[in-house]
């Protein structure tokens, strides 16, 4: 199972969420139950300010508003959105290390960018202080997927209880993991 820690009810109220979910690709599918389990229990504990969007892979310079990845919306809409969010990016990060470092890394033609999804995830990492990876692959086989790449930029965590109270005490400002 999965918990999402609860915050006092002041906190819970005027905390911010922004949610990722990579959605493609057969390699998210074993995780799927998971991460509808986060979905559901994200979406009910923070009901007032949650907005989700949908990626493939990595995040280039759009993400969709629909799980069919139909409706685009420009990563610069996303980051107008206030630094006070909380961010979490869902992914198993397996996908060719070119997804991620390459401009034009892409293996979507709808996706193609001159920008490296890299600089992307930095620039979402600079402007949210409070951003966070979660993982569903266990930990011990993130060195074989670009895990480690995505480590040097942004938080990473696994998805599992302990990692969730993680996140949880990072946002709240208890840890630095």
């Amino acid at each position: 199972g999965i918990v999402i820690p609860y915050f006092i009810k002041e906190e819970q109220e005027r905390t911010k969420i922004l949610l990722l979910l990579d959605n493609g690709g057969n390699s998210m599918w074993i995780h799927s139950k998971k991460v509808q389990t986060l979905f559901s229990k994200i979406k009910r504990r923070f009901p007032r300010d949650l907005k989700t969007f949908f990626f493939h892979n990595t995040i280039y310079d759009q993400v969709y508003e629909d799980d069919k990845r139909e409706v685009p919306i420009t990563l610069r809409k996303i980051i107008e959105h206030s630094p006070d969010y909380r961010v979490f990016i869902v992914g198993d990060s397996y996908m060719a290390p070119h997804e991620l470092i390459s401009p034009f890394g892409s293996i979507e033609f709808r996706e193609e960018s001159p920008r490296a999804s890299l600089e992307n995830l930095k620039e979402l990492n600079h402007h949210f202080p409070y951003l966070v990876w979660i993982n569903p692959t266990p930990k011990k086989y993130w060195h074989r997927t670009v895990a480690p790449y995505i480590e040097k930029i942004c938080k990473m965590a696994p998805m599992t209880i302990n990692g969730i109270h993680e996140v949880a005490k990072y946002f709240k400002g208890i840890n630095h993991f």
